[in-house]
């Protein structure tokens, strides 16, 4: 439950985040795209040790490859 508050959060913040770019929707394809991609190439790599499921997914469309690094590092430390 915590965990979809924070993501709640996150989006309202990246929302305003992309509110002020120059081209917001191409931003906000561009970064979802990246993340999704980048956690997809991440699973791989590390042969399935990062776990895809609806939180690192909802965590890599909103923040993107940061979000999917610190996931990562998560991982590895707890």
């Amino acid at each position: 439950m915590v965990v979809w508050i924070v993501l709640s959060l996150l989006a309202i913040i990246m929302v305003f985040y992309y509110k002020h770019r120059k081209k917001p929707v191409r931003s906000f394809l561009l970064g979802s795209i990246s993340g999704i991609a980048a956690l997809f190439v991440v699973n791989g790599v590390t042969s399935g040790v990062l776990a895809i499921n609806y939180a690192t997914l909802a965590i890599s469309a909103i923040l993107g490859i940061p979000g999917v690094a610190t996931v990562a590092i998560f991982n590895q430390i707890f």
